[in-house]
């Protein structure tokens, strides 16, 4: 019987193993839901996190928060604040493509940023977010109805 177990288990490993070397280049995420929508939550203001660890692998920010509590650069390469803390202006990293081999633009960001701001998550998420507008191929200035309190604002250490 044990001979016969584990026989079992070193089929089971090499096969195993087998198909990981064959599977190189794709990566499976198993989650409880697949995701179906762009957005984690619907137009109707549901919400579904079992999307969040899908959709997060797939796009990408602006900018990221460093375990110091600093934005660094993401898919925007350098951004500026107006005096008024009204409006963000965000450089877009050259060459970042789609799966299809499209190049993203600025057009993109802005759209994203549009859209993503009239479902429920996005209302919260995006703090005094007015709308974006893509200025050039790689800027995108975005405004805010006031200035972001929290922009001058450190996290405790």
């Amino acid at each position: 019987m044990k001979k016969v177990v584990s026989l079992l288990l070193i089929l089971l490993l090499t096969f195993g193993a087998t198909s990981l070397a064959l599977a190189k280049d794709s990566l499976t995420i198993a989650t409880s839901a697949e995701a179906k929508r762009f957005f984690a939550s619907g137009p109707d203001g549901s919400n579904n996190n079992d999307y969040v660890v899908v959709l997060n692998n797939l796009y990408d920010t602006l900018v990221v928060l460093s375990p110091q509590g600093e934005l660094e650069p993401a898919l925007a390469t350098h951004w500026e604040v107006s005096e008024d803390g009204k409006c963000y202006t965000f450089t877009i990293r050259e060459g970042v493509k789609f799966h299809d081999g499209s190049i993203m633009t600025a057009e993109d960001v802005a759209f994203s940023l549009n859209v993503s701001s009239q479902i429920a998550n996005g209302k919260a998420l995006l703090i005094n977010f007015d709308y974006a507008e893509a200025v050039d191929e790689n800027t995108v200035k975005v405004y805010l109805t006031d200035p972001y309190a929290g922009r001058n604002a450190t996290l405790p250490k």
